[in-house]
């Protein structure tokens, strides 16, 4: 099996391309003010922010887990994956 640091390593590596993934769902205003991008993208705003908190929830909770764990699993590893 992984050590913890690499499977560690490889759920942040997930996280990371999820919120970025998140963020291409954005449209650049076509005046450039901050006030145009709110009313254009409040709703996808609000998504994001919702998405943001649970995305980091189960991160943080998977983090905290594997500091918790002796060793890695097949039970702890197949966990992470779903």
């Amino acid at each position: 099996m992984v050590s913890k640091g690499r499977l560690a390593g490889f759920i942040d590596a997930i996280i990371a391309v999820i919120m970025t993934i998140m963020l291409l769902e954005f449209e650049l205003p076509k005046t450039g003010g901050i006030l145009d991008f709110l009313k254009d993208n409040l709703v996808y705003l609000i998504a994001y922010l919702l998405s943001f908190i649970y995305v980091t929830t189960s991160w943080f909770n998977q983090q905290y887990m594997l500091s918790q764990a002796e060793k890695i699993t097949r039970r702890i590893y197949h966990s992470c994956m779903i």
